[in-house]
């Protein structure tokens, strides 16, 4: 895959590479609606929710419309959930853009390893 550097050292994906979005509390209402647009909109999506059934629910949807999916039930206030979330995104697709369903995309930071 071709990256790019940036100046303060986060390495982003190159223009060919698949955009990759996680999701927090993306198995019910605002944050499930970003996931599905994001979806929409050309990106994988790594769906994160504390209930197992939402975050399950969210990406059986994403998978039945053909999306690129993965999901990770943790609560994101753990920061160990968080590493194991942010490790799920980049063992399935190499690269995320982390996104809330407070934000969805509008202060989307570059996931680091």
């Amino acid at each position: 895959m071709q990256t790019t550097t940036t100046l303060d050292g986060a390495v982003s994906p190159g223009r060919d590479a698949q955009q990759v979005a996680v999701v927090t509390g993306a198995g019910s209402g605002i944050g499930r609606a970003c996931a599905l647009r994001l979806a929409d909109d050309g990106f994988a999506v790594v769906v994160n929710d504390i209930a197992s059934e939402r975050a399950e629910e969210t990406h059986g949807e994403l998978e039945k419309r053909g999306r690129p999916s993965a999901f990770h039930v943790g609560d994101v206030g753990d920061e160990a959930a968080i590493g194991v979330l942010v490790d799920l995104a980049f063992r399935t697709y190499g690269w995320c853009m982390s996104t809330s369903k407070e934000s969805c995309m509008e202060s989307a930071l570059p996931c680091r390893p």
